[in-house]
Parts: C-alpha cells; structure tokens; sequence
C-alpha cells in the first residue's frame, strides 16, 4: 500500500487495480508487441504460460515481451523464464 502523501489529490488522480493476466491479456499483450504475428503464434505462447502453473502480472509479461521484442519466437520458447 503506498503513503496517502503519494497518492492525494494532484499526484493521482487516477488509480486502477490490474490483477493477474488472463489468457485475453496475455494473447492481447503478446499481438501488441509483435504486430504481424500470427494467431497462431499467439495461442501457442498462451499456452506455453498456462504451462508454467502460476500468475502473471501484466508487468511480469510486459517485461518478458520486452526482453524478446525482437523475436516472438524466442519469447515462446523462452516463457519458462518467466
């Protein structure tokens, strides 16, 4: 929980609970970063997370899809690294 200091009028205006990613998110998330991937390839790495049996948070992916901007396939590949 953060101090009421940060969080007051004109610091935050706006505050917004994300939660754990959903296969919706994570689908969404991974097509965002690589524009011309295909659905195909977007289904498989949901289910390469689905694989490892544990929550992620939108950071925890974004971080990841970061980390293999430049080849979706690695971020398949790589996703037990998560």
């Amino acid at each position: 929980h953060l101090d009421s200091a940060l969080i007051r009028p004109g610091r935050i205006d706006f505050q917004a609970y994300l939660g754990h990613c959903n296969e919706d998110m994570i689908e969404r998330m991974f097509k965002k970063f690589y524009n011309d991937v295909s659905d195909e390839m977007a289904k498989n790495f949901v289910e390469a997370t689905k694989k490892l049996e544990k929550t992620i948070s939108p950071a925890e992916l974004q971080r990841h899809l970061i980390y293999y901007k430049l080849d979706p396939h690695e971020a398949v590949d790589n996703v037990h690294s998560m």
